[in-house]
């Protein structure tokens, strides 16, 4: 990745997480622990609701990233579908009424639009970190983000509440659309197809009635995809409902605060990821087996050591920012934390289950840890509350992680340095369980020597394909 690129997803990744990272403070003084606790209620439809208007398509995009057609026939699917869901909105006003937490049908409107704008934003911004066009995409998360801080600050400082944050949310979203379709053209991305003239992003050359004829292709690879993510719901959001009935929305609140602020050490290592994700694909096709270990490795040893700072320095920011309602969900952040850590795991170490045509391999992975888990979450939270959930999830995320890993290295084996990785895992992993400031500085400077030790790492071989782990 060079260095521009890296600034650019950099930038865009700050400008989207920092703002949102920064609003939390002013978000819940102003709203209140049980408000807060109605909007971590929508955040975890907001969940749900994604996967089901997202339905794989930006996850297709990074398959199929390496041909240019497919792209154009993903972005025909992906505007149509998009016009679908604008039309079924009206049926939200009709699930407020079976919902916990005495949400309003109002924000299960404005929601449903802001899902249904952030899909298509998805795709498109995927089109552009598929295209190298770094900049544009830089621009388009800084508007985005501008617009969603300055209309939900706005919104909160009037006295909205809920409902003005939901519409600010829907609004900076509609418009960060629009401006991502201000005339960008997509080179093409096939090498053989240099010399090709340029098309405008997402445009398909295919004759109108054509179009359709290749969408089962893309849908056998992106719906999968889709019912995938919803059943990582599962781990992420089906625990909030039995919260609140459970402990009540004022406990929800603060889970809520923790649970957001547990998903920091993925948010900076996402300017990796984003760079990442899409390249190992191509990088995958040519067999650059050593190549792709060696950065696998890397992603890894980045994620323990954001872990690791943010264990060891958010305690004493969020007692110096939130209110003290929040402060007895603080021992619950080493847990989340780990949690976080595992479930991202499954994402770095698993590119011979995603190197396929379709979709169906990750879906039975996850359905097999989380159908079990759709009757172990309640009994958790009505057992033990929040402490035996965090051990259940821990359990569940450790399994999941080891079985992508495990089916991963059997469909398509990488040299990773497995020593190395299983140390910074085991001293990462101790650390949370210490929950000491020595002990989180001591593993994280750990983690920063190995990382340094494999980025110095150079290939000089390809392993074969299909060789034994």
């Amino acid at each position: 990745m060079n260095r521009r690129a890296a600034l650019h997803y950099g930038l865009g990744c700050i400008a989207q997480r920092s703002l949102s990272l920064l609003l939390l403070p002013l978000t819940s003084t102003v709203l209140g622990i049980s408000a807060f606790g109605q909007l971590g209620l929508l955040v975890a439809l907001a969940n749900v609701g994604s996967i089901v208007a997202g339905l794989g398509l930006a996850e297709t995009a990074q398959r199929f990233a390496a041909m240019p057609q497919r792209l154009a026939q993903l972005a025909t699917l992906t505007r149509y579908y998009g016009g679908l869901w604008l039309l079924l909105s009206p049926c939200t006003l009709l699930l407020a009424p079976w919902l916990p937490g005495q949400l309003q049908g109002l924000w299960l409107w404005l929601l449903w639009l802001n899902l249904g704008c952030g899909a298509q934003l998805g795709v498109r911004l995927m089109l552009l970190r598929i295209a190298d066009r770094s900049g544009r995409y830089a621009k388009v998360m800084l508007l985005w983000s501008g617009l969603q801080g300055s209309l939900t600050m706005s919104a909160l400082l009037l006295g909205f509440g809920v409902g003005g944050v939901m519409f600010a949310g829907a609004a900076a979203t509609a418009l960060a659309l629009g401006y991502s379709w201000r005339g960008e053209s997509l080179p093409p991305v096939d090498p053989a197809q240099q010399g090709v003239r340029s098309a405008p992003l997402g445009a398909d050359p295919q004759p109108r009635h054509r179009r359709f004829a290749h969408i089962m292709p893309l849908l056998r690879y992106g719906v999968p995809m889709a019912l995938c993510t919803a059943i990582g719901v599962v781990f992420v959001g089906y625990e909030r409902p039995w919260l609140a009935q459970t402990l009540g929305v004022a406990a929800l609140g603060q889970y809520a605060l923790m649970a957001q602020l547990a998903f920091l050490p993925i948010y900076l290592i996402e300017p990796f990821n984003l760079w990442w994700f899409p390249r190992r694909m191509a990088l995958a096709q040519q067999r650059h087996h050593h190549e792709l270990a060696r950065w696998s490795d890397i992603g890894v040893f980045l994620l323990l050591l954001a872990v690791l700072l943010v264990a060891l320095l958010l305690p004493p920011v969020v007692q110096l920012l939130f209110a003290p309602d929040y402060w007895p969900a603080l021992q619950w952040l080493p847990g989340l934390l780990a949690i976080a850590l595992l479930r991202q795991l499954a994402s770095v170490l698993n590119l011979g289950v995603y190197f396929r045509d379709s979709g169906q391999l990750p879906l039975r992975l996850n359905a097999a840890i989380a159908l079990p888990a759709l009757l172990l979450v309640p009994l958790a939270v009505a057992g033990g509350g929040v402490l035996w959930l965090l051990w259940l999830m821990l359990g569940l995320m450790a399994v999941r992680a080891g079985l992508f890993y495990w089916r991963s290295q059997q469909l398509y084996c990488l040299p990773y340095q497995r020593q190395q990785l299983l140390l910074a895992l085991t001293v990462g992993l101790a650390a949370l369980v210490v929950d000491q400031p020595l002990g989180y500085a001591s593993a994280a400077l750990l983690q920063l020597g190995l990382l340094w030790r494999r980025y110095q790492q150079r290939s000089a071989a390809t392993m074969p394909l299909g060789q034994p782990s």
